[in-house]
C-alpha cells in the first residue's frame, strides 16, 4: 500500500468513510483525478446499496408495526395470523 502518495487528512477521510484497505490502495495508486473519482464513486455505490438494503428491512418492520396497530384499533388479534406454508 502506497498511502504516502496521499495526504494524512485525505487518508483519514477515506478511513472515516469506511473505505477498506483495497479501496484506499486503489485511490492512492490512481494515476489521475478521474481514476480517483471512479474509486470513490464505486465505494459510494457500495455504501448506498447497503443503506437501501437496510431501508428495505425498516420498511418491512414499519409495515408489520402498522398492521399490528391497525388490528389493535379494530379489535382484531394479530397473533392469530396464520403462517403461510
Amino acid at each position: 500500500m502506497e498511502t504516502e502518495k496521499i495526504s494524512d487528512p485525505v487518508l483519514q477521510n477515506l478511513k472515516d468513510a469506511g473505505c477498506p484497505g483495497e479501496t484506499i490502495c486503489a485511490f492512492a495508486d490512481s494515476k489521475d483525478m478521474r481514476q480517483r473519482l471512479a474509486v470513490l464513486t464505486a465505494h459510494r455505490k457500495k455504501l448506498l446499496d447497503g443503506i437501501h438494503a437496510e431501508q428495505k428491512k425498516l420498511d418491512c418492520l414499519d409495515y408489520l408495526i402498522f398492521k399490528m396497530r391497525k388490528e389493535m384499533i379494530n379489535g382484531k388479534e394479530f397473533l392469530k395470523w396464520k403462517r403461510k406454508s
